[in-house]
C-alpha cells in the first residue's frame, strides 16, 4: 500500500513534537518576569542609542542626562528578573524563564558566544552601509551589490560545512569560523581609508561570510546539545532571544559609538579648517542628525565641500574605531567557545535518561 508522503511527513512532525514536549508544563503567564525583562531591556537599549544624543552624563544645557538613570534603572530591573525568575522556579510557579539551563556548560558558554555574535555582526552591518554611502560614495545599489560578497561566502561555505563537522567537530568548526569573522572585521578597520577599494572591501566581507557560514549553524546545535528534550522548546527560544538581545544591543552600542565619535571628530576637524563658524555649527548638526547620511549633500554643494571632505575623514576614523571594537567583539566570542565542553553529554529524553546510541 502506498502511504502518501505528506502523510509521512505529517506523523515524523508529530513524533517530534510529541518527544519534546515538556510533560511537567503547567499553564499561566509570568507577568513580573514579563514586565521587568521588557522594562529593564528597553532601559539599556534605549541609554545606548539616545547617549549621543542627550550626552552620557549631561546634557548639553548642563542638566543631568537620562541616559545614565535609564542604564542603571535597566540594569536593577534585569538584577530584579533573575531574582523573581529563580523564586518562582523553586516555588513550583509558571517563569518566564528557567535559569536552571544556565548550568549547563555547552547552553551557557554557547549562548554568552551567540550573545556577543550577534552583537559584533549586526553592529557592523548596521554602521557599514552609512561609511560606503557617507564617506565612500557608494550608491544604495552600489552598497547593496558589496555586502552582497558576504553573502555568497556564506552561501559558497554552507555545502561544505557538515563535511567539516564531520572531520574536525563542531567546536572547531564554530571556532574556526568565529576567528575568520575576527579577521575579516579587524582587515576592515586597519584597511578603512577614503581611498580603499571596493575589491579589497569586498574581499574582507566574503571571508566574512564564510565565517558567518560557518559559524552560526554550528553554533546553535553546541548550545542545545546537553539540553534535556523536555527543554528543548524553551531552550531554543531562550537562544533566539538571547541572538535577538545581541543584534539590539550592538546596533545600539556600535551604531552609537559611530555616531558620537564621527560627530566629535567632525567638530574638531572643523575647528581646525577655514570653514566659518556659523556654517561648521550646521555641517556637525546635520552629520550628527543624520549619522553621516547628509554627508553626499555637503560634498554636492561648492560652498560647503570643503567642510565635507572633513566629515568624510570623520566618519572614515569613526568606521575604523567602530570596526574595530566590533573585531574586538567577535574575539570575544570566540574566547567563550573555550569553555564549551569538549566532549558533550548525549541527548537526553524526557524523563532525563540519555538517549540510546543510534545502531
Amino acid at each position: 500500500m502506498n502511504i502518501p508522503f505528506g502523510l509521512l511527513a505529517l506523523v515524523g512532525i508529530a513524533r517530534v513534537v510529541d518527544e519534546t514536549r515538556d510533560t511537567t508544563l503547567r499553564r499561566g503567564a509570568d507577568v513580573p518576569g514579563v514586565l521587568l525583562s521588557s522594562l529593564g531591556l528597553a532601559g539599556i537599549v534605549f541609554g545606548l542609542i539616545e547617549g549621543a544624543y542627550y550626552g552620557w552624563w549631561l546634557r548639553p544645557s548642563g542638566a543631568l542626562s537620562p541616559v545614565p538613570v535609564a542604564l542603571l534603572g535597566g540594569v536593577a530591573l534585569l538584577a530584579r528578573f533573575v531574582v523573581v525568575e529563580r523564586r518562582r522556579v523553586r516555588a513550583d510557579k509558571v517563569a518566564l524563564v528557567d535559569l536552571r539551563l544556565l548550568g549547563l556548560h555547552s547552553f551557557r558558554y554557547g549562548s554568552i558566544a551567540a550573545l556577543v555574535v550577534a552583537l559584533g555582526e549586526f553592529g557592523l552591518l548596521f554602521t557599514l552601509p552609512l561609511l560606503l554611502q557617507g564617506a565612500l560614495g557608494y550608491s544604495a545599489l552600489g552598497t547593496g551589490v558589496l555586502v552582497l560578497w558576504l553573502a555568497v561566502g556564506t552561501f559558497l561555505v554552507s555545502g561544505a560545512t557538515p563535511q567539516l563537522t564531520a572531520r574536525i567537530g563542531q567546536r572547531a568548526v564554530v571556532r574556526v569560523g568565529l576567528a575568520l569573522e575576527a579577521v575579516a572585521v579587524a582587515g576592515i578597520a586597519v584597511t578603512l581609508s577614503t581611498t580603499v577599494s571596493g575589491a579589497l572591501l569586498g574581499t574582507w566581507l566574503f571571508v566574512y561570510g564564510v565565517g558567518v557560514g560557518m559559524a552560526t549553524a554550528q553554533l546553535t546545535s553546541a548550545i542545545l546539545v546537553d539540553v534535556p528534550l523536555a527543554q528543548s522548546g524553551q531552550a531554543s527560544g531562550m537562544q533566539t532571544t538571547v541572538r535577538q538581545l545581541g543584534s539590539a544591543l550592538g546596533v545600539a552600542l556600535l551604531g552609537g559609538l559611530l555616531v558620537s565619535t564621527m560627530t566629535t571628530g567632525t567638530s574638531t576637524r572643523l575647528a581646525d579648517s577655514d570653514v566659518p563658524p556659523a556654517q561648521r555649527e550646521q555641517v556637525v548638526a546635520l552629520v550628527h542628525g543624520t549619522a553621516g547620511a547628509g554627508i553626499p549633500s555637503l560634498a554636492a554643494d561648492p560652498t560647503t565641500a570643503a567642510a565635507a571632505v572633513e566629515a568624510q575623514a570623520a566618519l572614515v576614523h569613526a568606521s575604523k574605531v567602530t570596526t574595530g571594537v566590533a573585531a574586538g567583539i567577535l574575539a570575544l566570542g570566540l574566547a567563550a567557545t573555550l569553555a564549551i565542553p569538549a566532549t558533550p553529554a548525549r541527548r537526553r529524553t524526557p524523563a532525563g535518561e540519555p538517549v540510546p546510541a543510534q545502531p
